[in-house]
């Protein structure tokens, strides 16, 4: 878990992974530098249960990093992310574990809540079943650039075998969001699990790191999209390249370029081409999804090749 400034609902948190009907876990807590009563919180917690070992900055490093600290100290095969404002249902750590199986990475639903703890009525991932269940049975590589187009995991509901880090760590500077970068990578290295339950009550609020665009100007928000992908994909590239083999190689190639054109370019041909494959994935049978992804690479090749 990463903390900053968490008195409100910090302890409510807690109380639901102490309560989970799986008890054998450690619970780690980076506070970053936090200046309300949360210190006094966490090492209270700390004294009265010997599973919870809490680690306090010295310098505030940003939620992103902080979670990259806490991973770090994490002795488990397997490793749960936590927010410090939701709820677990008592069964989220049972439930993960018995449906990771011979996979890697599994990750839930979850039910949003506002600040009293009332359900809105909007989860996570968004979409109905049936299109998870089109999600679950992508090729790899469609999978990998479905995640890169629109992330469908949220890190607080996921679970992932410990060996993950050597490829998840460290988190590329130029990205925002660590849960997304997991999600991408394990989407091409390792197998995943969607586990269609709700195990988290996610709360949201005026202080949610996952919302400080809500009130950016449309265009803004269109530029901020396409910057965002362009810097998930160029940042995995630049990773893992000596790992992929042509094939792998190229597509990442071809969707940086496309990426660069439309943030350069403007080009509304080639934004609609990306929109295009996005939406082929998933409602295309595999006869025709062969043939139609193949245009967009065509397109691709006329691009520029000097990428910065």
């Amino acid at each position: 878990m990463a903390a900053y400034n968490g008195e409100k609902y910090l302890r409510e948190q807690v109380d639901s992974i102490l309560c989970q009907t799986y008890q054998d876990f450690e619970l780690i807590i980076c506070d970053d530098c936090s200046t309300d009563s949360t210190p006094l919180i966490l090492k209270e917690f700390a004294r009265t249960d010997p599973r919870i070992k809490c680690y306090f900055n010295e310098s505030n490093l940003g939620f992103k990093k902080n979670f990259e600290k806490a991973i770090n100290f994490c002795a488990g095969d397997y490793i749960a992310l936590s927010d410090q404002d939701d709820i677990w249902t008592n069964d989220h750590l049972e439930l993960l574990l018995d449906n990771i199986n011979d996979f890697d990475f599994v990750f839930s639903k979850s039910s949003f809540i506002d600040e009293s703890g009332k359900k809105t009525g909007n989860t996570y991932p968004f979409y109905r079943e049936t299109y998870m269940k089109k999600v679950k049975n992508l090729k790899r590589l469609d999978l990998f650039y479905l995640i890169l187009v629109r992330n469908h995991v949220q890190g607080c509901t996921v679970l992932f075998k410990k060996e993950l880090l050597l490829f998840f760590l460290p988190i590329p500077d130029a990205l925002k969001y660590h849960d997304w970068w997991f999600a991408l990578v394990s989407s091409f290295f390792f197998k995943m699990q969607y586990l269609n339950q709700i195990t988290v009550y996610y709360r949201t609020h005026d202080n949610n790191a996952s919302d400080d665009e809500k009130d950016l100007a449309r265009q803004q928000k269109r530029s901020n999209y396409y910057h965002s992908r362009y810097n998930l994909i160029r940042s995995f590239y630049e990773c893992f390249k000596t790992k992929m083999n042509n094939n792998e190689e190229q597509l990442c190639q071809t969707i940086m370029k496309y990426y660069y054109s439309v943030i350069y370019n403007e080009n509304l041909f080639f934004r609609l081409a990306g929109y295009m494959r996005f939406y082929f994935l998933l409602n295309l049978d595999e006869a025709l999804k062969k043939y139609i992804l193949f245009f967009p690479r065509l397109v691709y090749q006329i691009l520029p090749k000097n990428i910065t």
